[in-house]
């Protein structure tokens, strides 16, 4: 995957790298005589085990602990976990860390075929269940003796309207409506993840870089099960 990024460097470094660049293709290699296996075996005259992925690693794990410290942050927002989320919400806010940490390490993909309708079912799902919480507080009015907001009931597939559910108490209702908006809290969760990383892969970095002791010690902080 190709690395795109603009950084200052000392004067030095920029004539070095003016000099690599000459007398070659414009998509030759500019350090062509540069070897991962001469640069682990150059690391390993420092000291005994050191290799290029010492560095990577201690890159992925300190950016994985920083952001675990802080706010997480998405494309739109911002926010912080607490004790009394659901596993959910936390959930999401590890991911959140990893994807900054996959950022750094340049860990991407490519997006898959079927990616818009995957996108667009998801979409679907999530709408059908806005629709099924808003039926359940329709409901709930109804059971309090209040006037419902008007919705129109749904309609089944051959144009009829389904037959009456049987009448549920208040606080039965309350407790699907509970139920209801966790998961469309999920699927919202889910559908946002999903869009931001649609080029970023996750699972290199969790796999190969990241120390798992941080996320370790941040699932047992927050009562996470691994």
């Amino acid at each position: 995957m190709r690395y795109l990024n603009t950084i200052e460097v000392i004067p030095e470094v920029y004539r070095n790298l003016k000099a690599f660049c000459q007398r070659k293709k414009a998509k030759g290699d500019i350090f062509d005589l540069l070897t991962p296996s001469g640069v682990n075996e150059y690391l390993s005259k420092l000291m005994p085990g050191l290799t290029a992925k010492c560095f990577r690693t201690h890159n992925a794990s300190v950016c994985l602990q920083d952001e675990l410290s802080k706010e997480a942050i998405t494309d739109k927002e911002s926010f912080t976990v607490d004790m009394g989320d659901n596993e959910d919400r936390k959930k999401y806010f590890y991911d959140c860390a990893n994807r900054q940490v996959a950022i750094l390490c340049n860990h991407q993909k490519t997006v898959s075929k079927n990616y818009d309708e995957q996108m667009a079912n998801a979409d679907k799902k999530l709408k059908e269940k806005e629709d099924q919480y808003a039926n359940l507080e329709d409901e709930l009015s109804v059971a309090l003796g209040k006037r419902p907001k008007n919705r129109k009931r749904k309609r089944k597939d051959d144009g009829t309207k389904p037959k009456p559910k049987k009448k549920r108490a208040p606080e039965q209702i309350k407790t699907s409506m509970l139920r209801v908006e966790r998961q469309i809290d999920k699927m919202r969760m889910n559908n946002k993840l999903k869009a931001e990383n649609k080029k970023i892969a996750l699972g290199t970095s969790k796999i190969n870089y990241m120390d798992p002791r941080i996320s370790v010690s941040w699932c047992k902080k927050y009562e996470l099960p691994i």
